[in-house]
């Protein structure tokens, strides 16, 4: 028998959590012989795609200006025919509901993937009753990467017995030599490599709240003002988070990096990992974060609770700067501290985030898909 060949739709490969874990996917799904195709429906960023492909998978665009694009529609169709596809796998709301609706008229299994406990479709009215609908009567498995996730769309979703798959996470690389290291200390903190670094990492939109860590940042500096941040990420807010960076008098603390993808380079090098968001998923970043072995300063938000305690950093409400700062306070000047907190972590992350058994998971569930749907894997 031939072996299965799975294709999961991505609205893009970008910079983001659902995208690392696709490739994260293709690294493990090619060591172990199991064909997997990327259908992307919007532009890719190259590196990402040129990760992926780096891997053996193969990345094929569609890309449309709208949902009801009719000549993607058709592509996608005609595309589908002539694969030999055994299950179809879904990630954000476009390719939910291209995807789904597209398995369904072919008559293949449709998984999918919920990374948010909020969905970018509620502020279309039109898009979320459509998704909702595909996903509670079309779609084989609904998966959340958390407990908090799966509670969050169990309502919306009342035919579908949510099944919870926590995300993964490949360890980063061993850390930078001393030298290396000093170098993108350097880089970030404008040739001031003994300073304290804060990192995070996200798209500069509303959920990330970047504002609150930029306020938290500049309370922190009456205490400590050497104190320097990078964040690794660009999106709509970078104008409004560069103008508060001038208002707060943080325009030579702070570092907007933009998109970058050399993030496990700037986790070894930098002290605290920081997330300031007030609503998230299970974040790829903070696992990435916690398995390179960094103390972390956290909100408590979806699913990061349930990961994160006293024996790996801090955890604070949301939107509470002041609070934030604190949790800053207590670890920045605590090297043998914050050493034994990363450790700590890392060694969580090993243990209960490794990519095989999240795979193994991915594929018992794929399995059971195919054979409710009377295929096999």
């Amino acid at each position: 028998m031939s072996a299965p060949h799975f294709i999961h739709v991505i609205n893009s490969l970008r910079v983001g959590g659902a995208e690392k874990l696709l490739i994260t996917m293709s690294r493990e799904m090619q060591q172990r012989g199991i064909p997997l195709t990327i259908v992307t429906l919007r532009p890719n960023v190259p590196a990402c795609q040129l990760e992926i492909e780096s891997t053996g998978t193969r990345v094929v665009e569609f890309p449309g200006r709208k949902l009801r694009d009719l000549k993607r529609l058709r592509a996608l169709n005609r595309f589908l025919e002539d694969q030999p596809v055994s299950l179809i796998h879904t990630h954000l709301t476009m390719a939910n509901i291209l995807g789904q609706f597209l398995a369904w008229r072919h008559g293949i299994p449709a998984v999918t993937s919920l990374h948010n406990v909020h969905m970018r479709s509620q502020a279309n009215p039109v898009q979320h009753r459509l998704e909702t609908w595909l996903l509670n009567n079309k779609a084989a498995a609904v998966i959340a990467v958390g407990d908090k996730i799966a509670s969050a769309h169990a309502d919306r979703l009342p035919k579908q017995n949510i099944e919870v798959i926590p995300n993964a996470v490949s360890l980063s690389a061993p850390a930078l030599n001393p030298l290396d290291r000093q170098e993108v200390r350097r880089e970030l903190t404008g040739d001031h490599p003994e300073r304290p670094l804060l990192l995070a990492v996200g798209r500069l939109e509303q959920q990330k709240a970047f504002g609150d860590l930029l306020e938290a940042l500049a309370i922190h500096h009456q205490n400590k003002p050497e104190t320097h941040l990078a964040i690794a990420g660009d999106g709509p807010q970078r104008p409004l988070l560069q103008q508060k960076c001038a208002e707060l008098g943080l325009a030579d603390r702070v570092k907007l990096l933009g998109v970058r993808h050399d993030i496990p380079r700037l986790l070894a090098a930098a002290d605290l990992y920081v997330s300031s968001s007030h609503w998230e998923g299970l974040p790829v970043s903070l696992l990435e974060a916690m398995g390179a072995g960094l103390p972390v300063v956290v909100t408590r938000v979806g699913e990061i609770p349930q990961i994160v305690n006293e024996q790996h950093g801090v955890v604070v409400n949301p939107q509470q700067p002041v609070d934030l700062a604190a949790a800053i306070d207590s670890l920045i000047d605590q090297p043998p501290q914050r050493v034994k907190l990363g450790q700590n972590g890392r060694d969580m992350i090993t243990s209960k985030y490794g990519v095989e058994q999240w795979v193994d998971r991915l594929l018992a569930l794929y399995e059971t898909c195919l054979t409710t749907s009377g295929r096999r894997l």
